[in-house]
């Protein structure tokens, strides 16, 4: 894989497909957003899952209007299995006016959201997990502070 974490892979050991969701609202247009962040993520939750991830750090490059970087989690428990420490990398992302689109390691995770200051920022994400052959469709919060 090259990676020490794919969410969709780590999940449970399911494949992720890909999903987008919007978000609405405005945030600051010249805030350079490069720096280490301290993240959280609302539990994946439904359809035989409960998985929360903990000690999620960000570290973003804001060039311009486009977003990359790389993160790591201190561990992912899912129906209380852990994954212990991993990693990856922040994808095809984008900072225009405040509005944040960007996704972890591929575009099977996909978040949305805004900068509400140079310091904070939070929106939803989607992922659609391949769950004992069903495919479900997870939403949830997530927020980060820079560090």
């Amino acid at each position: 894989m090259g990676r020490l974490l794919r969410f969709g892979l780590l999940i449970a050991g399911m494949a992720a497909g890909a999903a987008c969701g919007g978000d609405g609202g405005t945030g600051p247009a010249n805030v350079n957003l490069t720096g280490s962040w301290s993240a959280t993520m609302s539990p994946i939750r439904g359809h035989g899952l409960d998985c929360t991830i903990s000690a999620l750090e960000v570290q973003l490059v804001h060039s311009e209007t486009d977003l990359s970087g790389s993160y790591t989690v201190q561990d992912i428990v899912c129906n209380g299995q852990h994954s212990g420490p991993g990693g990856g990398s922040v994808v095809s992302g984008t900072a225009i006016g405040g509005q944040l689109h960007f996704h972890l390691d591929d575009e099977s995770f996909d978040l949305h959201g805004r900068s509400t200051s140079a310091n904070l920022a939070s929106g939803t994400y989607t992922i659609v997990l391949t769950v004992q052959g069903q495919t479900y469709s997870f939403t949830g919060t997530w927020s980060a502070r820079r560090r």
